[in-house]
C-alpha cells in the first residue's frame, strides 16, 4: 500500500472477508491480525523490520545447539562473531 491509512482500510476489509468465511481456523488466525493491526499498518509508514536482528538471533541459537560442550567461552564468542559477521569478512 502507498500509505498507512490505505493499508489500515485494506487490512480491515481483509479481516472482514476472513470473518465472513466462518472457518474456525481462519477466525483463530485473524485474532493475531486484529491484535497487531496498528503495528502492521505502521510498517507501511516506516518500512522498518526487525528481520536482521531475528536472523542473527536464529544463527546464534543454532550455533549454541551445535557447540553445546565447548569449554572455552572465548572460542564460543569468536564463533558467534564469525557466524554473524561473515558478510563483512574478505573473501
Amino acid at each position: 500500500m502507498s500509505n498507512k491509512s490505505n493499508a489500515m482500510n485494506l487490512l480491515k476489509k481483509w479481516i472482514q472477508y476472513g470473518e465472513s468465511l466462518s472457518i474456525p481456523e481462519v477466525s483463530e488466525a485473524l485474532k493475531t491480525f486484529k491484535n497487531w493491526k496498528i503495528e502492521i499498518a505502521n510498517y507501511h509508514q516506516c518500512r522498518f523490520t526487525n528481520a536482521a536482528v531475528e536472523g542473527k538471533n536464529n544463527k546464534i541459537k543454532a550455533l549454541q545447539r551445535r557447540s553445546y560442550f565447548l569449554r572455552n567461552r572465548q572460542s564460543y564468542e569468536y564463533r558467534i562473531y564469525l557466524e554473524c559477521n561473515s558478510e563483512f569478512l574478505p573473501a
